[in-house]
């Protein structure tokens, strides 16, 4: 599991998306989001085009720890609908979309 390195997603999930550039992920990319205190529509947008970059390589993102305000913005904005977004660590796996 990846911590974000920073609180602000998109700068976090911009360094994240260089990174897996030119490597294929062996395993799922898990970001813990506990330390994520606000989401704007960039940092959206950078977590759509991580997970994109991902699944085009035969990874999968997935977002876990995510506190309620942030998981209500994924609902809202339904981004559950296309990201793996979980409440805690433990949820179990969902399928790649």
């Amino acid at each position: 599991m990846l911590s974000l390195p920073f609180p602000d997603i998109e700068v976090s999930a911009r360094l994240i998306a260089k990174v897996f550039t030119h490597e294929k992920p062996a395993r799922p990319v898990v970001l813990d989001m506990s330390e994520v205190k606000v989401l704007t529509a960039s940092g959206l947008g950078q977590l759509v085009t991580l997970h994109n970059r991902l699944r085009a390589s035969g990874g999968q993102l997935v977002l876990c720890n995510v506190g309620e305000r942030a998981y209500e913005v994924f609902e809202v904005t339904r981004l559950t609908d296309l990201l793996d977004v979980r409440r805690d660590h433990a949820e179990g796996p969902r399928m790649a979309r």
